[in-house]
């Protein structure tokens, strides 16, 4: 698969952002825990958890289409063409 290598650098970068996505959720959680008494200190915990599962699912995301990736470069040799 000719462009395997352009996909596995794309996914590369989405695992980075959403390593940084996680740590700032994280942060800012952080920074509001002593704020969460409120309603809108609770809706914010909320969403800020609501990002690190999301971000979780990207993670997820990613394995799946590296499994594919993979899975479709093992075809090269079927096809007989070259990585």
């Amino acid at each position: 698969m000719q462009t395997g290598k352009e996909m596995r650098t794309c996914i590369k970068n989405i695992r980075y952002y959403t390593d940084k996505l996680t740590a700032l959720a994280s942060k800012q959680f952080d920074l509001d825990f002593d704020k969460t008494n409120s309603d809108a200190g609770t809706v914010r915990a909320d969403c800020i958890a609501a990002i690190g599962i999301a971000t979780e699912w990207l993670n997820a995301y990613c394995s799946n289409i590296e499994v594919h990736i993979t899975s479709a470069e093992e075809q090269n040799t079927e096809m007989e063409i070259p990585f």
